[in-house]
């Protein structure tokens, strides 16, 4: 048979993601329901609250030795570790930089802005090859819990 001149061809491209795959509920179509149940921060959020705030979040990657934050920048964001691991340090000290904490798989880090508004007594490295993490605002974060529990 004939090629004929005017057929076309069709190629898919699949693009990988960024995340590995998970089985199960979904919110916002990529992150798994039972990952964010089992964050310390989610800690007392209805389902219907997780698919609220969730959204309004981003998933961001990182390659090695890129910084989340920097010691007294501003605290803006809240992040949750999705994969590969990110380590906190105070640099500055009198005699060296020190390690305070090493987070993975669902660890949380920028969370005192809640609490102590003001620039980051630390900075945050990425020390995995790559890293992806949940990148929540402050503002957008705050105006939800506002708006959720009054009383809050």
């Amino acid at each position: 048979m004939a090629a004929d001149s005017s057929s076309k061809i069709l190629v898919l491209l699949e693009k990988e993601s960024d995340l590995p795959q998970f089985a199960g509920d979904t919110v916002d179509g990529q992150l798994p329901l039972t990952l964010l149940r089992d964050v310390s921060v989610f800690d007392g959020f209805t389902t219907e609250e997780i698919f609220q705030v969730v959204p309004q979040s981003e998933v961001v990657v990182y390659q090695q030795g890129d910084m989340n934050f920097e010691q007294g920048g501003p605290a803006e964001e809240m992040f949750v570790v999705l994969e590969g691991e990110v380590q906190g340090r105070i640099p500055n000290l009198p005699s060296e930089e020190t390690e305070i904490t090493q987070l993975g798989y669902r660890g949380v880090f920028g969370e005192s802005m809640f609490f102590c508004p003001g620039p980051h007594t630390m900075k945050a490295e990425c020390v995995s090859l790559s890293v992806a993490l949940l990148s929540s605002e402050r503002v957008a974060l705050d105006e939800f819990l506002q708006a959720a529990h009054p009383a809050a």
